[in-house]
């Protein structure tokens, strides 16, 4: 879909003791999140008067149904067996 925003240099990833995450920098935070919610935007930012037009949402991030179903499963065995 949008080809290099999965670039390591244009994502940052920030650590802490009890998290990781991992953004995308700007200019491409703001182009993702345009395309993924599906919000108005200018076709063209270098132009002062451009038109704006309302992209259409699509999904850029997230978890397909199987690979949730399986983390889910896998999270149920793993907390029956740390009840015994």
């Amino acid at each position: 879909m949008i080809p290099r925003t999965g670039l390591a240099r244009n994502l940052r990833i920030a650590a802490s003791p009890d998290e990781v995450r991992l953004d995308f920098k700007q200019p491409v935070a703001g182009t993702a999140a345009v395309h993924h919610f599906g919000l108005v935007d200018a076709v063209d930012r270098r132009i002062p008067n451009s038109i704006k037009v309302r992209y259409p949402a699509r999904l850029l991030l997230g978890i397909p149904e199987e690979d949730r179903q399986a983390i889910m499963d896998d999270l149920f065995d793993w907390l029956e067996s740390e009840g015994r």
